[in-house]
């Protein structure tokens, strides 16, 4: 019996070919797993800021007193750098700075890409679970800087936050004065 075994390779031309291939699907694929990546840190931003101030409303009206959310500096005082842990505390002198660590009630970390602004430095809630002083609003960026996979929360005198919808139809949310959020 005389068996031929016949070997056969792939040869340089076919590799060249599937690698080839393989870029131009890996090429297309990628701006769509990015907007994937910003839509779902998008979603959980959005998710834990407005649990986060829930929890902000809900400590003033059960504790009977101003609580106050915003990042702190060094000093234990408020301060407008949003990339900062949160801190809820509260604050019945109205003092914007944890003093006492008992005083403490939550800590928000996020740790997350992206950029997160606020309007101001600290958000007050009274004891009747009303927003203290000035409304304001916080906005999410992911890290691509695309502002239509952005967030932009409003807070307002009730204390609630409410998540801005595109209200023109650029695909980008819009602020409360109508004008798009930029990133």
């Amino acid at each position: 019996m005389n068996r031929k075994v016949c070997l056969r390779g792939y040869t340089l031309i076919e590799l060249i070919i599937v690698v080839a291939i393989l870029s131009i699907l890996l090429a297309m694929a990628t701006p769509a797993f990015s907007t994937w990546t910003d839509k779902s840190q998008r979603s959980v931003i959005v998710h834990d800021l407005l649990g986060f101030f829930a929890v902000a409303r809900q400590e003033a009206i059960m504790r009977g007193q101003q609580i106050t959310l915003c990042p702190l500096d060094t000093n234990n005082s408020c301060v407008n750098d949003w990339h900062r842990p949160i801190y809820l505390f509260a604050d019945p002198f109205n003092q914007r700075r944890l003093t006492d660590p008992n005083q403490l009630v939550r800590v928000f970390s996020m740790e997350m890409k992206g950029n997160l602004t606020a309007s101001k430095a600290y958000f007050r809630y009274g004891p009747d679970g009303l927003i203290q002083g000035d409304w304001g609003n916080l906005t999410w960026c992911p890290d691509s800087g695309d502002a239509r996979q952005a967030a932009h929360l409003v807070v307002n005198r009730g204390g609630r936050l409410r998540v801005a919808a595109d209200t023109d139809g650029d695909g980008i949310p819009n602020k409360a004065n109508g004008d798009p959020v930029q990133c």
